[in-house]
């Protein structure tokens, strides 16, 4: 049945659509602003406000249309609190995944001898090393390509199923899963600088050999251009087991974000 623009305001103005809307808001935008592409300095506020309004305006038709049980301010500070709670929950899985590659990237880099090498991340507009700003946009770029950005809208969808409206409660459940996501974002570092990391440092033994038969070589003008040159060839050839391994990764970003709301719905 087709609605008529003056039906379709009456019903977003109703009390219990008013404030499913209101949470369905904070949810959203939460979220978006954890991402890295909306959540960065670059992009005006204003867009990033549009487009979570936007994608507010069609979640809400997906949210179940049922009373919210707020008797008073402070009940209502509450829920509020739980559904911005929930949404850092939620962005916080996706922010620990990319943190994990730009990690990569400081290992590499600081491996290659880069750690003098400082660039402005737009992102966030603070200094990050180049590596590791080469590695974040990397794995933004493999975030796209992997469909990540539809992964998060079914996460989206499937989290106003799962907890609706006000129906999320912070258990420790849910912090303990969030501290090992935290600490796989390690594990993910380690094993994507690996290859990088452990070339390099046999490159470096070698040079202290070299170094030793030939101690007239300046070891320090040959070692920081060969270490850049091993450390960038190398890492060419491990994308070819990064990128899936990476793909794998943003896969397994619903069924992570559905066990984080399982344990506080």
């Amino acid at each position: 049945m087709k609605l008529t623009m003056d039906e379709l305001i009456y019903n977003l103005l109703s009390p219990d659509r008013l404030y499913s809307f209101i949470f369905v808001l904070l949810r959203v935008s939460v979220i978006l602003f954890l991402l890295p592409i909306f959540g960065g300095v670059s992009l005006p506020t204003l867009w990033k406000a549009g487009f979570a309004l936007l994608l507010t305006l069609l979640l809400s038709q997906v949210v179940p249309d049922q009373p919210l049980a707020v008797r008073n301010g402070l009940e209502m500070a509450v829920t509020l609190g739980a559904e911005l709670l929930l949404g850092l929950v939620l962005g916080l899985s996706v922010r620990l995944i990319l943190t994990g590659f730009e990690m990569a990237g400081q290992f590499m880099g600081f491996q290659m001898g880069f750690t003098i090498v400082n660039v402005v991340d737009p992102q966030s507009g603070s200094q990050t090393s180049i590596m590791a700003q080469f590695s974040y946009i990397l794995a933004i770029l493999i975030f796209l390509m992997a469909n990540g950005h539809h992964y998060l809208i079914q996460a989206l969808v499937r989290s106003f199923e799962l907890v609706p409206p006000g129906g999320f409660v912070p258990h420790a459940e849910v912090f303990a899963k969030l501290a090992k996501l935290s600490s796989h974002m390690f594990t993910v570092a380690l094993k994507i600088a690996a290859p990088v990391m452990s070339s390099l440092l046999l490159a470096t033994i070698a040079l202290g050999i070299v170094s030793k038969t030939v101690p007239q070589m300046n070891i320090l003008i040959v070692g920081f251009p060969l270490n850049i040159g091993i450390g960038l060839v190398l890492l060419g050839f491990s994308m070819s087991t990064v990128v899936p391994y990476v793909v794998r990764l943003f896969g397994q970003l619903l069924p992570v974000m559905e066990r984080l709301m399982q344990a506080g719905a």
